[in-house]
């Protein structure tokens, strides 16, 4: 795979990452609402000390809640952007067999032995074909990148 073609790669396999980390916090954000569901309710006879305030393990986890929940509101928008831009992409490649093969990898994340049964292809030749895809979306992606003068999401990945 040539050098020039790693930032079209980098750019389609945007989308499996970002779902990856969404992923993973949504797992953290259940795993915090059953503790959080599963803690014991305030004592209101507590007693301040030094002055201070005296932290409840319930309202340290209310709040770890509502991090994990922003986190989640901005990496499901990073996921929706990555997701339009490698639909955009994909469809722009004109040659079906390519933009087959492009949805099959990118969108649907197939592995490669999959991609090859279901197009009845040799594991080598799906190959041979997905660099002529990455060279055909290279291309639309160059043309996407003209049009948009903000920065891309797939670019902070």
């Amino acid at each position: 795979m040539t050098e020039s073609l790693s930032e079209i790669k980098k750019v389609l396999r945007s989308a499996y990452w970002i779902q990856k980390r969404l992923d993973d916090t949504l797992d953290r954000l259940y795993a915090m609402r059953v503790r959080i569901e599963s803690a014991g309710g305030v004592r209101y006879d507590r007693v301040s000390v030094s002055g201070g305030d005296e932290r409840n393990p319930l309202e340290d986890a209310v709040d770890a809640l509502i991090d994990y929940e922003r986190e989640v509101k901005k990496q499901s928008e990073q996921w929706t952007a990555a997701l339009r831009l490698v639909n955009d992409i994909i469809l722009g490649v004109s040659d079906e067999r390519l933009r087959v093969l492009l949805t099959y990898r990118y969108w649907n994340f197939w592995h490669w032995e999959k991609i090859a049964c279901e197009m009845n292809y040799s594991w080598k030749q799906v190959h041979r074909l997905h660099v002529q895809a990455l060279i055909e979306a290279k291309k639309v992606y160059d043309g996407i990148k003209m049009t948009h003068n903000d920065t891309l999401i797939c670019d902070k990945v």
